[in-house]
């Protein structure tokens, strides 16, 4: 590897984005190679966004800042890219690998992106690990997209690391990689709406400025931005109990206005600030709210 190759990783609190740019390296290494990761976390809170930095060369690498013009891009969250400009400071050729049930070629890029590599990384886990923690599939999608590391090594630091399941969850993601290479130009025509269909990026609605709820700590920010699945209440199994009003840590769950307290039909859910932590889904004493994926939004 004559010429350094730096990557920027973008996930959630919570989802090993971290651990995940400490594997490559540790991979990297043991293959001969010089590498070092730096991490950024932002707001250190569970579903927040949260990046990572790595270099790998076949020289050693003086510089400790983070990177700024990624050769390849790792997304382990796709609501992220309503939030983050991932595609920030991309030169030509670069590579984005992302966490998505969406077929590659339908997916909006950017000038100098050359490939996509698609992967459902969270369904993956699911199955393989029973819990929604993406990282260690999405290091076999960046193997597989790269080629920058081996993926056995990196299978065998991530059973160390994190256990055994996990070195078949890199094998996983590895064989499941989706790519393709975006016409000259670089940018996507279309994108999927929720129904399946698609529409023209620009046909898409802007988001609307929201005013805080009152007396939270998320006076200013539109914390909605950082959720992976969001809600869902169910009218039939509510009474009204007024838990999940209580519980919600930013405010987001509050009765309907106009509506007795207890009536069941008197809750809802303000999405602008709801980051989809499931503490009403775990609080709620009747579970009238179910947790569902999110996707991206507008």
């Amino acid at each position: 590897m004559p010429l350094a190759k730096e990557l920027r990783l973008h996930g959630r609190g919570g989802q090993g984005t971290v651990k995940a740019s400490e594997i490559i390296v540790h991979s990297a290494v043991r293959q001969g190679l010089y590498a070092n990761s730096i991490p950024y976390f932002g707001f250190e809170r569970r579903g927040a966004p949260v990046s990572a930095f790595v270099r790998i060369s076949g020289e050693p690498i003086r510089p400790k800042t983070q990177v700024y013009h990624p050769n390849c891009v790792v997304v382990l969250d796709e609501t992220l890219m309503n939030a983050v400009d991932v595609f920030e400071g991309m030169p030509g050729g670069s590579v984005l690998v992302l966490n998505t049930k969406r077929e590659p070629s339908l997916l909006p890029v950017k000038a100098g992106v050359t490939s996509v590599a698609a992967v459902d990384a969270t369904g993956i886990s699911l199955d393989v690990l029973g819990r929604a923690v993406p990282n260690t599939v999405m290091l076999g999608a960046f193997c597989r997209a790269t080629g920058w590391v081996v993926v056995s090594d990196v299978a065998e630091r991530a059973a160390q690391a994190f256990g055994p399941s996990n070195a078949k969850a890199v094998m996983r993601g590895y064989d499941a990689v989706r790519t393709f290479s975006p016409r000259s130009g670089g940018s996507a025509a279309a994108r999927p709406s929720e129904d399946g269909d698609t529409a023209s990026i620009d046909e898409w609605p802007e988001t609307g400025p929201h005013e805080a709820p009152v007396g939270t700590e998320l006076y200013v920010l539109e914390t909605g931005e950082w959720r992976s699945h969001r809600p869902v209440w169910q009218a039939e199994a509510c009474n009204g109990c007024g838990v999940c009003v209580v519980s919600c840590p930013v405010g987001a769950v509050s009765f309907n206005a106009g509506v007795p307290p207890r009536s069941r039909r008197g809750v809802a859910v303000d999405l602008t600030y709801c980051k989809g932590c499931g503490i009403c889904v775990t609080e709620c004493p009747r579970d009238a709210f179910s947790l569902v994926e999110e996707g991206v939004r507008a």
